[in-house]
């Protein structure tokens, strides 16, 4: 099987693509990018593709096949350094990352040294929007007099978190959601994922190439996201006390960051629940909701909450998130949400005595 280069193996960044085979192309490379775009949408993967055509002996760089590119490829280049941000402490379950100093002086200590006699060293930090000010300015100084044949390359959701004086010496390259059609095809034609799979997958992956193919490839996704839909299909029909134990299955009892990134994703999945709803009450079409294989389960939801009550439940869902963010309590947070949820259009709407907790 003919090997293929990474550039060829990334959907819906052809232009982006494009724009860095032209600047190598007529030999004006930058010493520095910032490829900007939202999460899980293949940053650090062109990232990775940007090393292997720096590198690559073939005659059409990169052509995925000399023995550089399948090393960049299989992730043991020794020049090809990606770097992700550490989780800070805490127990809260959105606890923010950062790239600490020592993290970075390190990194520009080893990119000081002498790589490979013909090869780029390539150093990919990613999240770059969680340098503090410290390793922040530690990097500039490199960034002002970056080493030979060395190229950084910072990957960010939010750009305007960087200092401007970074930015100012990085080429910007900006990447883009992906169509969800693309998204589906992708994951059919080469991943194998069943097409009914593929479309949820995809709807709820919203534009995320990498959301996408975690949720298609990993079963315990799909294991928690029947069961946390089956809790909300019951709202309205239980006790708001079982809003407790509801509310004490979410948070979980994994390791730190196993929950929190797990609570994460049940508010999400949550905020698309009660989008779907929203899109029924309005009487829209059934092949608009993104939890499309739930929606027997979301009929008769909607019979027990109107358009109000779900509005007031993604507030609340908002509101839930902001207090995870500022490293409130997590079982006491998901209990009042819970709760709240539960209680539906007496709570969260006009008053009906039909939907007593």
């Amino acid at each position: 099987m003919v090997s293929k280069a990474i550039w060829d193996q990334v959907i819906g960044q052809d232009g982006a693509i494009a724009a860095l085979r032209r600047g190598l192309a007529s030999d004006r490379g930058a010493s520095g990018y910032l490829f900007r775009g939202p999460d899980q949408i293949g940053k650090t993967t062109v990232a990775q593709g940007l090393a292997q055509a720096l590198n690559c002996t073939g005659p059409q760089p990169p052509c995925g096949e000399c023995r550089s590119c399948r090393t960049i490829e299989s992730g043991n280049a020794p020049d090809v350094r990606i770097i992700e941000p550490d989780r800070m402490g805490g127990s809260g379950p959105f606890r923010p990352k950062i790239h600490r100093i020592e993290t970075v002086r390190a990194l520009l200590h080893e990119a000081s040294l002498r790589g490979s006699a013909e090869g780029w060293r390539v150093v990919v930090l990613v999240a770059a929007e969680a340098l503090r000010d410290d390793a922040a300015n530690t990097l500039l100084k490199t960034l002002e007099e970056p080493p030979a044949r060395m190229v950084f390359v910072l990957t960010t959701e939010q750009p305007a978190m960087l200092l401007p004086t970074i930015t100012s010496r990085l080429r910007r390259l900006d990447l883009s959601l992906v169509p969800t059609a693309t998204i589906v095809d992708w994951l059919t034609s080469v991943h194998g994922v069943p097409p009914a799979q593929a479309a949820v997958d995809a709807a709820l992956a919203a534009g995320r190439p990498g959301r996408a193919l975690a949720l298609s490839q990993d079963s315990s996704i799909q294991t928690f996201r029947a069961d946390l839909l089956g809790r909300a299909a019951r709202l309205g029909t239980e006790p708001a006390l079982a809003g407790l134990l509801h509310a004490a299955w979410l948070a979980g009892g994994e390791e730190e960051n196993v929950a929190g990134d797990r609570v994460a994703w049940g508010i999400e999945l949550l905020e698309w629940w009660y989008r779907d709803a929203l899109v029924l009450s309005a009487g829209g079409e059934t092949s608009l909701l993104v939890h499309r294989d739930f929606e027997r389960d979301l009929l008769s939801f909607v019979e027990r909450f109107d358009a109000v009550a779900c509005r007031g439940a993604l507030g609340a869902l908002a509101e839930a998130r902001l207090s995870l963010q500022r490293n409130g309590n997590a079982s006491l947070v998901l209990e009042v949400l819970w709760l709240r949820l539960a209680r539906g259009r007496r709570t969260l709407g006009r008053a009906s005595s039909g939907n007593r907790a």
